[in-house]
């Protein structure tokens, strides 16, 4: 008797390609978004460090505090197009979770009718081994009586 031989073998070895791929892409993704929130944390606390007064800085010049007033505008404006990508790369990363979860489900399903084709040929293996069990015992038995 052969084996058990499934007909959309290559199919699912593609959906679980496709599905690695998206999970590649997705942590890539991930990775990008939280790279962006932790550089927005590290501009944050360069912002907190900053805007502190400075007592014994050249006795807070108004060209100190000019100085400083821009540099802590620069670094805000930093922050800001930090988030907006920080948005931008969570966005992405949703897309690309969903993306992946969409490709978990169609390689679950060509598993699944696996699975029902797998059960059913075992269905059938068994039918056929009791088919000539019977037929095997129907002989001995008629051979029984010829004796």
């Amino acid at each position: 008797m052969k084996g058990f031989d499934y007909s959309l073998e290559n199919v699912l070895k593609f959906r679980m390609k496709v599905e690695d791929d998206k999970l590649l892409d997705f942590v890539k993704a991930k990775n990008s978004y939280l790279e962006n929130l932790k550089s927005v944390e590290e501009i944050e606390a360069v912002i907190a460090k900053a805007g502190k007064p400075a007592k014994a800085c050249e006795g807070n010049r108004l060209e100190f505090i000019k100085s400083q007033y821009y540099y802590l505008e620069s670094l805000r404006r930093k922050k800001d197009k930090r988030e907006h990508q920080a948005k931008e790369a969570g966005k992405t990363c949703e897309i690309r979770r969903m993306d992946y979860e969409n490709a978990q489900i169609k390689r679950k399903t060509i598993e699944i009718h696996r699975e029902k084709q797998l059960e059913s040929y075992k269905k059938k293996q068994r039918k056929e081994e009791e088919q000539m069990l019977d037929e095997i015992a129907v002989a001995a038995f008629k051979r029984k009586l010829e004796l």
